[in-house]
């Protein structure tokens, strides 16, 4: 059976319960700023049992603005080339 991947009308619950469970450890706050490229934040996710599709992290970007995100507080220039990056490193 195809799987069709539904629109990102909302992100899933793991992107949800990944960014709450963020609100209460610093030591992974820590680790989510520090990263240089959007995989290291899907293998901070998964390390700790949330799966993340890099599209999907790519997708709610703009609405992920606590201080601990690595683009929240450099502009949106900064989060494109951030994602952008990554495309190219594939």
């Amino acid at each position: 059976m195809l799987a069709i991947p539904l629109p990102m009308n909302r992100p899933s619950e793991a992107l949800l319960a990944f960014t709450k469970f963020l609100e209460k450890d610093e030591d992974l706050q820590s680790k989510i700023k520090a990263a240089e490229n959007p995989q290291q934040i899907i293998d901070i996710a998964e390390s700790e049992g949330f799966t993340i599709s890099p599209l999907e992290l790519r997708t709610w970007s703009k609405e992920l603005t606590t201080d601990y995100i690595p683009w929240a507080t450099k502009g949106n220039e900064f989060r494109r080339n951030f994602f952008k990056r990554a495309g190219q490193q594939q």
